[in-house]
């Protein structure tokens, strides 16, 4: 549904437009799929089906020259004259004015809470007239599969898994009836056939947990080997599904999760972590999947996982995401790691000193100027360098601060008098970890110090 925000440039402007031209036809031009749909409903949802379509027609023809068919449709859903809204939008479709991009994400976006919401959506039933009057409500603006997938999605968020399953059962068993213009049919299959199963996955793992609550709230009143037979074949089906979809390409967000999700409730817990692992490799640009690993691997540190695991799958979510909060995690990791090297001079300092970069990389983002935890980490951890009393403390803060060119612009964006006060303001804690640190990389009379040390 268009938002309020959309202005009138936004839209299609019809002030100027030939009437006889962009008019929508009359109820009685269209064809008579609807006048069957219309005369199975009831008589009192029939009657005033008819009265609803015959007002909406003169109110268009009426107010075409002083409204925007657009902006007529986003009154009827805020209004939520389903009716009226269907015969507008089958008008734009049947006119050039429907072949814009603008309409056409318009449609996408409002064409499914539309038919379910429709009174004829509530009483057909049947799966393919539904089907069908989705098409024509999109006109040519979608091809049939993203229209399905679209309705599959529309009725999972409503949570009716039964309809869900049911669309997708139709779906797979028509694939072959779809025609597309762009490619042959064999690749059309090979490319939605991962998504579709993926799905079907999501609807049995909807199912698996459903009768995981059902069983847990009945679990001492009664034996249930039986459903949890059952609950262990719909895990299965669904595991067997995502693991279809995985061995394609692609980002599988949505699916992995709830794939892992299975696979540790089973007990699985290495072929989890081999899932993660390989979705981290294969996605390398992919933040979340490197992240899934690495929150998996902190939900099961008791089992037999190296710490070079986590600063593996961190190392990677730093390549394309150096602003994350996880980089505290990698900044600890690789600290405690250089610790242990302590006699071998150049290793110590060169793992030092990323461990250091870590951190002011966070830092060098606006979003996290003042964020405590970071500053805080990154006090610490130079107290503690410092303390061990050691030539690498002097070339680490070479590298960070000379080397890395911060000693030009970290004073004007870190460390000024506007800073202070606002790092004051924000907590002490944030205040005394900056003055630290500034004392190091600009010095102990740098203005910023000397506010923070006259007011704590």
């Amino acid at each position: 549904m268009e938002s309020d925000s959309h202005s009138d440039a936004d839209c299609v402007d019809l002030s100027e437009a030939n009437p006889e031209e962009h008019m929508i036809p009359e109820y009685d031009h269209f064809d008579t799929e609807h006048d069957i749909v219309i005369e199975s409903l009831p008589d009192e949802i029939k009657y005033s089906e008819w009265n609803k379509l015959e007002r909406v027609s003169q109110e268009i023809g009426a107010s075409f020259g002083k409204t925007n068919l657009l902006k007529l449709l986003r009154q009827k859903l805020l209004e939520h004259k389903w009716g009226d809204a269907t015969l507008i939008m089958e008008g734009i479709a049947s006119q050039p004015l429907g072949r814009s991009a603008h309409v056409f994400d318009i449609f996408r976006n409002v064409g499914n809470e539309v038919i379910f919401n429709h009174p004829v959506g509530k009483y057909e039933t049947d799966l393919v007239t539904r089907h069908k009057q989705a098409q024509k409500v999109h006109g040519s603006f979608s091809n049939p599969v993203h229209i399905l997938y679209e309705y599959v999605l529309y009725l999972m968020v409503k949570k009716d898994f039964q309809s869900a399953k049911e669309a997708l059962a139709f779906f797979q068993s028509s694939f072959k009836s779809y025609h597309c213009s762009r490619v042959t049919i064999e690749n059309w299959m090979d490319f939605w056939s991962p998504v579709l199963e993926g799905y079907l996955g999501m609807l049995d793992f909807l199912s698996w947990k459903e009768m995981g609550s059902n069983l847990q709230s009945t679990f001492l009143l009664t034996e249930n080997d039986q459903e949890q037979s059952v609950r262990t074949l719909t895990a299965e089906r669904a595991i067997q599904r995502f693991e279809i979809t995985l061995q394609s390409p692609g980002v599988w967000d949505m699916f992995i999760q709830k794939y892992v999700t299975m696979l540790e409730d089973m007990g699985r817990i290495e072929a989890a972590e081999e899932v993660l692992r390989s979705n981290s490799c294969n996605n390398p640009e992919n933040p979340n999947a490197h992240k899934y690993w690495y929150e998996f691997l902190l939900r099961h540190s008791k089992i037999d996982i190296t710490t070079e695991n986590k600063i593996e799958s961190l190392t990677r979510l730093r390549g394309v995401a150096s602003s994350d909060i996880y980089m505290i995690d990698l900044h600890c990791l690789k600290m405690n790691h250089a610790l242990t090297n302590f006699d071998e001079k150049v290793k110590f300092v060169t793992e030092v000193s990323l461990a250091h970069s870590i951190l002011m990389d966070m830092l060098d983002y606006e979003d996290l100027m003042n964020d405590e935890k970071a500053w805080g980490a990154l006090a610490k951890s130079l107290r503690t360098v410092k303390d061990l009393k050691s030539d690498a403390f002097k070339k680490m803060l070479q590298d960070l601060w000379y080397t890395s060119k911060r000693h030009i612009w970290w004073p004007k964006y870190h460390f000024t008098k506007f800073r202070a006060n606002q790092a004051l303001n924000s907590s002490s804690s944030l205040a005394m970890s900056k003055s630290y640190v500034a004392s190091l990389l600009v010095g102990k009379k740098c203005e910023f110090c000397n506010i923070i040390k006259a007011q704590l």
